[in-house]
């Protein structure tokens, strides 16, 4: 059978994780949360409240949603800054370094040179 307590938090946590990056995710998630509370009755409602967190969940994605409402409507800028000197820079453009999605963030990238050469992949890294 199944555990309603523990899918009910589980999903709101979800929710939670998924608020700032994917808010229509965290939308469907709540929904689910919502949904198998729903099918429970008081009684059952209250009992996987006593067993499981699903009040201090709430609590927890009520203050996440105020914390991304408050948020500023521009994307954070982030600045990456690598020292360099002879190795290879090939993980900058090899899909090794995980960039955010276009709009998700501004960012500048700095190479240090510190031995005066010239990466090799400088082009690709200037796109």
């Amino acid at each position: 059978r199944d555990c309603p307590g523990l899918l009910i938090t589980a999903f709101i946590l979800l929710a939670e994780a998924r608020l700032p990056v994917a808010p229509s995710e965290a939308s469907d998630a709540l929904a689910k949360a919502d949904q198998l509370a729903a099918q429970l009755s008081s009684e059952d409602y209250e009992a996987a409240k006593e067993l499981w967190p699903v009040e201090p969940a709430l609590v927890s994605y009520q203050r996440a949603e105020a914390d991304v409402n408050r948020a500023p409507a521009e994307p954070p800028r982030v600045h990456i800054v690598v020292c360099h000197c002879r190795e290879s820079l090939d993980w900058l453009t090899d899909s090794h370094l995980l960039m955010p999605a276009k709009g998700r963030a501004l960012v500048d990238l700095y190479v240090y040179e510190k031995c005066s050469r010239t990466p090799d992949n400088l082009d690709l890294m200037r796109e």
